[in-house]
């Protein structure tokens, strides 16, 4: 896909930059974790840049409930960690996702599957 590598070298490069962030905060009990959204994100960018329909997308909500539950972690044992958020917050519990939702249904994983063809949601 045109554009994907300059997408996929920031997602990189977020991820060591996690990676390294934990590593010299933690002595100082200082957690760094990131997250990837499984679904785009409704935002003015994925609309004006055209990335789908709201079919496609998940509210915001979605990200700021995914950051509160990381900051509810330990991060003396809870650090260093990329997470997708929906696998994320399934294990902490949320069973329903529709109030993401846009429109009726669940989107497609298409973020997950950018760079990870065969993710599927966990069941």
């Amino acid at each position: 896909k045109v554009g994907g590598s300059a997408y996929a070298w920031s997602k990189l490069g977020m991820s060591f930059v996690t990676l390294s962030l934990a590593g010299e905060l933690a002595d100082d009990d200082i957690g760094c974790n990131s997250f990837w959204p499984v679904t785009a994100i409704d935002t003015r960018a994925t609309r004006y840049f055209g990335m789908g329909t709201e079919d496609d997308w998940r509210t915001p909500e979605i990200v700021a409930d995914t950051v509160l539950e990381i900051l509810n972690r330990d991060p003396a044992t809870f650090t260093g960690n990329a997470v997708y958020d929906e696998d994320f917050l399934v294990a902490a519990g949320v069973e329903d996702f529709s109030k993401y939702n846009l429109t009726e249904g669940d989107p497609a994983p298409m973020s997950a599957q950018m760079f990870d063809p065969s993710y599927e949601r966990p069941e």
